[in-house]
């Protein structure tokens, strides 16, 4: 079991500067060695570059001047990573303590897996903190997270299926799952619970209903691979 890889975690962030010491707060307090912390702005318009600021070059901060949407913002941050293992966590949202080794270990003692998925739960915005003192509280609610925070990628992922399609405006993470699933990736799972997915009113896919096109875009993108898969497997 090989543990000693380097690890990117790339934080997208827009205009979520209350949040955002939280999640670097506790991506900072993972115990492992080779770690670069990367955020990237979407153009906020709040106090998220003042947040950045405090950590000085504990890790990089890149600026989109111009909105770009979630997917740009973590296109752009993969293409600052050439190795090792990438992680992906939502500003609004914090990984437990323990969170990346559970994940590496899940990838180490799957040598051929090409990411690992853990578990995670959503938590409203007021139980945060008692969520974080009382993880076990919550393992009986948590889910499969096939979404940031709760997946370990291998940079060799990247590699083959590309980075996250920009033209949607959201449900970017999931349409990715399904193209790698669809290329045959295949992913390590773990029962620990490793993120705790913050519940707020300013949640995109919780309080904007006009952003449900992505998904709808996602899912017909999916079906279209899967029907074009089969049409190829019935010539064969």
């Amino acid at each position: 079991m090989t543990l000693a890889q380097t690890v990117s975690v790339i934080i997208p962030t827009r205009n979520y500067g209350r949040f955002l010491k939280d999640a670097l707060d506790s991506v900072f307090a993972q115990d492992w060695p080779e770690m670069t912390v990367i955020v990237v702005d979407d153009a906020s318009e709040d106090d998220s570059p003042q947040v950045v600021q405090a950590y000085g070059n504990k890790l990089q901060y890149v600026r989109h001047e111009n909105r770009g949407g979630t997917a740009k913002a973590r296109n752009t941050g993969l293409n600052m990573v050439k190795e090792g293992v990438v992680c992906f966590l939502d500003s609004d949202d914090v990984w437990l303590p323990g969170a990346l080794q559970a994940l590496m270990k899940t990838l180490a003692f799957s040598p051929d897996a090409d990411g690992a998925c853990a578990r995670m739960v959503n938590v409203p915005h007021d139980a945060m903190a008692w969520a974080g003192q009382n993880p076990g509280e919550l393992t009986g609610k948590a889910v499969q997270g096939w979404q940031a925070g709760a997946v370990a990628f291998r940079w060799t992922c990247f590699e083959r299926v590309g980075g996250f399609d920009e033209t949607l405006p959201n449900a970017e993470f999931v349409e990715w799952i399904s193209r790698a699933r669809h290329v045959g990736l295949n992913f390590a799972t773990t029962e620990e619970l490793v993120v705790l997915r913050r519940v707020h009113g300013s949640n995109s896919v919780l309080t904007k209903p006009t952003l449900a096109p992505g998904y709808l875009q996602m899912i017909q993108q999916h079906l279209q691979r899967k029907r074009a898969a089969s049409t190829a497997f019935a010539k064969d």
